[in-house]
């Protein structure tokens, strides 16, 4: 009965936790409080992110640092076509400018 009232994913969810309470009583489960550490983390909490996770703020890092390198490449990428395209070198500049009738040899 208290499982039909109970959504499946959040049962599923309190068995696993209380079987690796059982299994393994004196190991911290290392993703225990992750979403409260990373909310606190969000909100520029970082004490309060490191008491519901010691990870947190080095996962919440390498996140950060995984979602933003490739953005900053992009960026870097189109920057830098964009300057190809809009910027003439000083050596084309002083270059004489060729007709089509005319012949170098």
């Amino acid at each position: 009965m208290l499982a039909a009232a109970v959504p499946e994913r959040v049962w599923v969810t309190s068995v696993l936790a209380s079987a690796w309470k059982r299994t393994f009583p004196h190991h911290h489960c290392s993703m225990c409080g992750m979403t409260r550490s990373f909310s606190a983390l969000a909100h520029g909490d970082l004490p309060s992110a490191h008491a519901y996770n010691e990870n947190g703020p080095v996962i919440f890092l390498a996140f950060g640092v995984c979602a933003l390198l490739p953005l900053a490449l992009v960026v870097t990428k189109w920057f830098r076509s964009q300057c190809r395209t809009t910027h003439r070198s000083p050596q084309a500049d002083r270059l004489p400018a060729r007709t089509l009738g005319s012949r170098e040899g």
